[in-house]
């Protein structure tokens, strides 16, 4: 069964009963109304039958779930009711009827039998629960008095009180093609506590047209705008709440340019990072054990720079990394003014560490160590209180650094607002940050799962962002709120792009012709002009980088 059509089969607001042989009706209120009566039998005696009614049925009228807002008296947050008649059993005591709802959701009418009862006039009660088998809070009671004789019995005195007396409606926001949502409604009793009833037991409805609302609190968005919405419940309406409808998030589209460092290429080319200018860097595979870095921009040829190029500051310094045949890193280099000029040499970091992140006029970080320029000697990161390992992933140019840490028990992502600052352990159920915008928000995978998490600050509680079947693995986000990142499902892989409101989207699908004969791969980073780098097989095959620039 549907959510939608599960909470449909939790509302009813009438009840009836009726014998098999003559018909009393007694309305006790409300639209709630309790009647049984017999065929009478049982021989000889008072009134023929002994004093005794036998084979009286009651039967319960039940309207469909979600009451139309024009039926807004009747005790629709029952399932369930026990009617209790005081000394009507002929066998002595109290006579207690017990009642339940069954799961059809739609109108229909339920008989349930009656055992034998006294003939006679007698005090009866109706108490209604909110659950099913007489469980949950009491949303009802009514009292009145039973008259009992051999053809049947009627209940006169009635009177029906609603333990319901304030409902409140929880204001959402919903996104147009976001799909729909769940109204959620809060109802209390005398003393503002609130009475736990079932979602289905209220009766919606909305005023505008930015979105339409079923009377069970179905929410389909239309049009960017608000609409009010109340609740009854009970035959008590809610206040306005607002539905704040948002318009989908427009993505831009893109035009490609590639990445060539050399006009007459034929190897291969890894893209590393771009700075907020669109100064990219990376390295060009110029045999099977070396390869030559280079700095590349959209309106200047690329000027290589030591072995490998893997990082670029706001200030266009350039990281780089001298690798021997084997693969080792030898020396790693600051070269200030987009390598055209002589670079830096760091000191060694110790135990084999050395920068991988450059934040700021040569300010690096790598390993646990920071080096506050590329003169100076690196200092130790401070992890969490109790962590045993840490591991920055990334930093901004303002220098805050996010990666990820551990305990003997749990691992974690891990902020730090400075380089000197102790470091942060992240909400999130292992929650790994790979990448910080300018302004401090973060995106990085959720620890075991496919999907990717969101951080609007170190300090925030992350969002999920799942695609059902599909690897997200981001790698930049900026200070508009825009991801980028690789996917792959069952298979291929390809870059994405996307925000909070539009969820991962596939880069390819936004670029305008340039990318006709193109295979984008990867997306590595995203600036906050909105220019997205990565890697990709050009219209030629040859491996190549790209950047799409917003049209």
């Amino acid at each position: 069964m549907s959510t939608r059509s599960l909470l449909a089969t939790k509302l009813w607001g009438r009840f009836q009963s009726f014998s098999g042989c003559n018909v009393a009706i007694a309305v006790i209120a409300a639209g709630f109304a309790l009647v049984a009566s017999g065929c009478g039998g049982g021989g000889g005696g008072a009134g023929g039958c002994g004093g005794v009614l036998k084979g009286a049925s009651v039967k319960v009228d039940y309207p469909g779930r979600s009451l139309p807002a024009s039926i807004n008296n009747s005790l629709s947050s029952a399932l369930s009711g026990t009617v209790t008649i005081k000394n009507a059993n002929p066998g002595g005591g109290d006579l207690v009827i017990n009642f339940n709802r069954n799961a059809t959701a739609a109108a229909h009418t339920e008989t349930y039998n009656m055992p034998d009862i006294n003939t006679g006039t007698f005090n009866a009660s109706v108490t209604l629960y909110a659950g099913a088998n007489q469980a949950g809070a009491v949303v009802g009671t009514a009292t009145a008095q039973d008259v009992v004789d051999c053809v049947g019995q009627s209940l006169k005195s009635v009177s029906l009180t609603a333990n319901v007396k304030s409902v409140v409606v929880t204001p959402i926001t919903v996104t147009v093609g976001g799909g729909t949502a769940q109204l959620v409604f809060t109802a209390k009793d005398s003393l503002n506590n609130p009475i736990v009833i079932s979602p289905g037991s209220a009766i919606f409805k909305g005023v505008g047209v930015a979105a339409t609302v079923t009377p069970d609190g179905i929410v389909t968005p239309v049009s960017g705008g608000t609409i009010q919405v109340t609740a009854t419940v009970d035959g008590v309406t809610s206040a306005n709440a607002t539905v704040t409808v948002q318009n989908a998030a427009v993505l831009p589209h893109y035009h490609l340019y590639a990445i060539k460092p050399n006009t007459g290429y034929t190897n291969s080319i890894q893209i590393a990072g771009m700075n907020s200018s669109g100064l990219v860097v990376g390295a060009e595979k110029t045999s099977s054990t070396s390869a030559l870095g280079f700095v590349w921009s959209k309106t200047a040829a690329a000027n290589f720079v030591g072995s490998y190029c893997i990082s670029v500051d706001d200030a266009n310094g350039v990281l780089a990394q001298n690798v021997d045949a084997y693969g080792n890193i030898t020396a790693t280099y600051y070269y200030p003014n987009a390598g055209t000029s002589a670079g830096l040499k760091y000191p060694d970091g110790g135990v084999g560490y050395t920068p991988w992140f450059v934040f700021g006029n040569g300010s690096a970080v790598g390993g646990n160590q920071y080096w506050p320029d590329p003169s100076s000697a690196s200092s130790t990161l401070v992890g969490p209180a109790g962590s045993t390992g840490i591991l920055p992933a990334a930093a901004n140019s303002s220098g805050i650094i996010v990666g990820s840490g551990h305990d003997a028990t749990n691992s974690y992502g891990v902020y730090w607002p400075t380089p000197t600052s102790t470091g942060v352990q992240m909400q999130g159920t292992q929650g790994f940050p790979l990448a910080v915008s300018s302004d401090g928000r973060m995106v990085g995978t959720k620890g075991g799962a496919q999907d990717m998490y969101y951080w609007a600050s170190g300090s925030a509680a992350p969002t999920m962002i799942t695609v059902n079947n599909v690897t997200l693995i981001p790698s930049g986000v900026n200070n508009k709120g825009l991801y980028v990142g690789s996917a792959q499902d069952s298979a291929n892989g390809y870059p994405f792009v996307g925000n909070l409101a539009s969820g991962p989207v596939n880069l390819t699908t936004l670029c305008d012709s340039s990318v006709t004969g193109w295979t984008l791969y990867r997306a590595y980073g995203i600036n906050d002009s909105g220019w997205i780098v990565g890697d990709a097989l050009d219209p030629q095959g040859r491996s190549s980088g790209f950047l799409a620039i917003p049209l």
